[in-house]
């Protein structure tokens, strides 16, 4: 998924930084400062409602637009409390799924 997720975006023009845990772009959010970040909930050993509230402690990155999908249902309430922007199902299809993000990418 983070693979396909990359090379679509980047076709449409979208600059991409992937990373497959947090531990791998914890250090250099504040470089970074990425409009969009993209967390899916189950990130095997790292659950993606804890990275985005790490994510949120950070002061650079209040205003971060945090987008959280996953194959199982997550309760909406459950990640604007960790400070999500919103949540999407991954099963929707891809058109319909990057529809969604692009919505928050403009």
């Amino acid at each position: 998924m983070l693979t396909m997720l990359t090379i679509i975006l980047r076709d449409k023009a979208y600059k991409v930084t992937a990373r497959k845990s947090f531990h791998d772009v914890a250090e250099s959010l504040e470089e970074l400062r990425p409009d969009v970040v993209l967390i899916d909930k189950n990130l095997g050993d790292t659950d993606g409602l804890d990275v985005c509230r790490a994510i949120r402690s950070n002061p650079f990155m209040e205003n971060t637009i945090i987008l959280i999908f996953s194959a199982y249902d997550v309760p909406a309430v459950a990640c604007r409390e960790a400070g999500a922007t919103a949540f999407f199902e991954k099963p929707q299809g891809m058109q319909q799924f990057l529809a969604s993000i692009e919505k928050y990418l403009h």
